[in-house]
C-alpha cells in the first residue's frame, strides 16, 4: 500500500470514528434530561431554602432512592400518609440491595435561597421527586401530611421537567396539668390523639406523647394541620394486685376536663400554629374490684385472666389500659383498681395434648381453651363473675367455585370481624392467640370441605382476598343453614354451629375510567376512587374497592362482583372513612351510580371531590 493510499484510508477511518462517536454522544444526550423546580411555603410565594431533593425511579437504574430515605419512607408510610405500592416496593428493593452492597446512583440537590433546585443528567422516563425539610410536612396527600413529599415527574430530553412543591410548617400544642387542688403534676404522660377510621368506625391513634415538667407544663410539637384530642393518662386500670390502692385515683382526663372522649373538645390546628393554654385538671374517681372464677372441665393448667376495654376505640395498646394476671389454683381471681366503664374479661389456659394419641383431632397452631364475658363497672365492686372456659367450637364448611369443588390449593383468610379485630391492652399474647384463625390454613378436601377447629367465642368473617383462585373470581356469598352470613359477621359461641357454604364465582366484571377536576382536566396521581356497595350491604367491608389514580387520572378495578354500586372520587380521603355512615351522608349526592355486569368491562368518568 502506497503512503498516499494509507493516508486516505486513515482519514476515512477517522471520519467514520468521529461520526460514530458523535452519534453515540447524541444518543446519550438524547436519553437524559433535567428536573428542576421550586419549593415554597404552602399558601404563599415564600421560598424554602435548604430542602433536600432526591430523585428515584426505575427509569434511571436500580434503586435511585438512597438507603436512608428508603428507611424513612417505610417507617412513615403507616403513620403519616399512604404511598403507592410501587413506591413502597422500590424502597424495599433499596434496602435489599444495600444489604448486598449495591449502592444506587445519586440524584440529589438542595434548594437555594430562592427555593430553586436543578438536577441534570437524569435518565428520561418516569421519576419520583422526594422533598424533605426538618420542621415541615408536605401538602395533603392520600389523606395525610407526609414528612417526605412524594411527587411524580416525567423526564424528557426536549425540555426540563418543572416541579412545584408546597410544604407546611409544623404546629404545636402546649399547656399545664394540675390535680384537683390546682397543684402542678410533674412527670405525667400527656397524649395527643387523632381520630381515624377502622372499617367505618371512629378510632383514635396516638400521634405523640410527652411528660409534664416540674411545673406541670408540657409542649408537643411536630404536628401537621388537623384536629387533635389532648389527654392526660395517669392510670387506666391496675395491671397487677400489687398496685392496689384505696379511695379515689386519678384517671384519663381529656381536654377541657372530662373522662369521656365523646365529650372532649378537639384542638384544630393550622399549619405553623403554636396553640397555648391547653390546660387540664386531672379528675379522680373511685376504683372498684372485679372478682370471679374460671370454670372448666378440662385438665388443670395455668389460667390467665385478661381485662380489656369493650369495643376498643383506641388503636394503640399502650394507651387503652387493661390488666393481666394469673388466677389462683382453684380458678378464682381478683382485679383491683378498675375504673368505671365496660370491659371484656378473657380467661384462657393451654390445651394439654395427650402423648401418643392415635389420630389426634385437628387443632389450631397453638390450641388454647378460652372463655369471655362482658362486665359493666359503675361505682361498686363486681363480684361472682363466673366464666366458662372451653376448648372452642369446630366450624366445618365446604367451598365451591362456580358450583364445583376446586383443587385444594386455596388459602381461606378467616378471622375476627367487627371490633373483635382490635383487641388492645397489656396482654400481647392474647391478641396473638385470638389471631390464630387468620394464620391457620385448613386442609381442603377433594369435595371442597374444610374445618376451622376449636374457635373461641367471637365474631368472625371470611376476607375477600382468597388466594389461589382463577382470574375474575370473587367471594359471592357465605351460607349457614341456608341463610347468608356474608354481610353480617358469623357469631361463634360455646354451642355447636351449623356448617358453612362458601360460594365463589368467576364471572366478575371490571371498571376503569378517568377522574377530572371541575375544569375538565385530569386529576393528578393519588386521588382515591372508591366503589361503595348499596345501602343495605354497607356493613360488609369486603364489598368496598379502592383504586388510586395515576398521573393521567386513570383508575381500574378488577374483579368486581356484578351488581349495583356508587363510585366516588376524592382528592384526599382518610382510609375507611367511606365506610362510616355519618361521613358518607355529606357526599351521597356526589357519587356516580354504576351497574357492573358479569364478565364485562364498564368505562366511566368521575369528577373529583375536592
Amino acid at each position: 500500500m502506497s503512503r498516499k493510499t494509507f493516508l486516505l484510508a486513515m482519514l476515512l477511518f477517522l471520519v467514520t470514528l468521529t461520526t460514530t462517536l458523535s452519534l453515540q454522544n447524541a444518543a446519550q444526550i438524547a436519553s437524559i434530561g433535567v428536573v428542576q423546580g421550586t419549593v415554597t411555603r404552602e399558601g404563599t410565594t415564600d421560598p424554602l431554602p435548604g430542602v433536600q431533593i432526591t430523585l428515584a425511579g426505575k427509569g434511571f437504574g436500580p434503586n435511585a432512592l438512597d438507603e436512608d430515605s428508603a428507611r424513612k419512607v417505610l417507617d412513615l408510610a403507616g403513620r403519616d400518609a399512604g404511598y403507592t405500592s410501587e413506591f413502597l416496593q422500590e424502597a424495599r428493593d433499596v434496602l435489599a440491595n444495600a444489604a448486598k452492597g449495591v449502592k444506587p446512583p445519586s440524584f440529589t440537590a438542595v434548594t437555594d435561597s430562592s427555593g430553586h433546585f436543578l438536577i441534570s443528567g437524569v435518565p428520561v422516563g418516569a421519576a419520583n421527586v422526594l422533598a424533605e425539610l426538618q420542621g415541615y410536612f408536605g401538602s395533603l396527600q392520600f389523606g395525610g401530611y407526609p414528612r417526605i413529599v412524594f411527587l411524580p415527574a416525567t423526564v424528557t430530553a426536549e425540555k426540563p421537567a418543572d416541579v412545584h412543591i408546597s410544604m407546611i410548617p409544623w404546629s404545636a400544642i402546649s399547656g399545664r396539668v394540675t390535680d384537683s387542688s390546682r397543684k402542678p403534676i410533674s412527670n405525667l404522660q400527656i397524649f395527643v390523639l387523632r381520630s381515624d377510621y377502622y372499617e367505618g368506625k371512629v378510632v383514635f391513634h396516638i400521634v405523640d406523647k410527652k411528660n409534664s415538667d416540674d411545673r406541670g407544663a408540657f409542649r408537643i410539637f411536630g404536628l401537621p394541620p388537623g384536629e387533635y384530642f389532648v389527654v392526660a393518662s395517669p392510670l387506666a386500670v391496675a395491671r397487677d394486685a400489687a398496685s392496689a390502692v384505696s379511695g379515689a385515683v386519678p384517671v384519663k382526663t381529656f381536654y377541657p376536663g372530662v373522662t369521656d372522649i365523646s365529650q372532649a373538645v378537639p384542638i384544630v390546628l393550622k399549619g405553623g400554629e403554636d396553640r397555648t393554654g391547653v390546660d387540664l385538671q386531672v379528675i379522680s374517681e373511685s376504683a372498684v374490684v372485679i372478682s370471679g372464677k374460671a370454670i372448666t372441665s378440662l385438665p388443670p393448667g395455668p389460667i390467665t385472666v385478661s381485662l380489656m376495654p369493650h369495643n376498643n376505640i383506641y388503636a394503640t395498646a399502650d394507651f387503652v389500659g387493661g390488666a393481666k394476671l394469673t388466677a389462683n389454683s382453684d380458678g378464682t381471681f381478683q382485679i383491683p383498681n378498675v375504673m368505671p366503664g365496660t370491659y371484656d374479661l378473657f380467661v384462657r389456659m393451654p390445651i394439654a395434648e395427650e402423648a401418643n394419641t392415635p389420630n389426634p383431632p385437628e387443632r389450631l397452631i397453638e390450641p388454647w381453651a378460652i372463655g369471655r364475658t362482658t362486665v359493666d363497672v359503675h361505682g361498686s365492686n363486681v363480684s361472682n363473675v363466673n366464666i366458662l372456659v372451653t376448648s372452642g367450637v369446630d366450624i366445618k364448611g365446604r367451598i365451591t367455585v362456580d358450583g364445583k369443588p376446586f383443587p385444594p390449593d386455596l388459602h381461606l383468610p378467616f378471622g375476627f370481624g367487627d371490633t373483635d379485630g382490635r383487641i388492645g391492652g397489656p396482654d400481647d399474647e392474647l391478641g396473638s392467640i385470638l389471631a390464630q384463625p387468620f394464620r391457620y390454613s385448613p386442609r381442603i378436601g377433594a369435595d371442597g370441605s374444610f374445618l376451622f377447629p376449636n374457635l373461641p367465642p367471637a365474631r368472625y368473617r371470611f376476607y375477600e382476598a382468597i388466594s389461589g383462585l382463577p382470574e375474575r373470581a370473587y367471594l359471592f356469598d357465605i351460607l349457614q343453614d341456608g341463610k347468608s352470613v356474608y354481610d353480617n359477621d358469623l357469631v361463634v359461641d360455646t354451642q355447636s354451629a351449623g356448617p358453612l357454604e362458601v360460594i365463589i364465582k368467576t364471572d366478575g366484571g371490571s371498571i376503569e375510567g378517568t377522574v377530572f377536576g371541575a375544569d375538565r382536566k385530569a386529576v393528578a396521581a393519588g386521588s382515591s376512587v372508591v366503589l361503595v356497595p348499596p345501602q343495605n350491604r354497607r356493613q360488609n367491608p369486603e364489598l368496598y374497592k379502592v383504586s388510586p389514580t395515576d398521573a393521567q387520572g386513570h383508575f381500574s378495578m378488577n374483579p368486581v362482583p356484578p351488581g349495583l354500586y356508587a363510585l366516588f372520587a376524592w382528592e384526599n380521603v382518610k382510609p375507611d372513612a367511606y365506610m362510616n355512615a355519618d361521613f358518607m351522608r355529606q357526599y351521597e349526592g356526589r357519587g356516580v351510580p354504576v351497574n357492573v355486569s358479569a364478565n364485562l368491562k364498564l368505562t366511566t368518568e368521575l369528577v373529583v371531590i375536592p
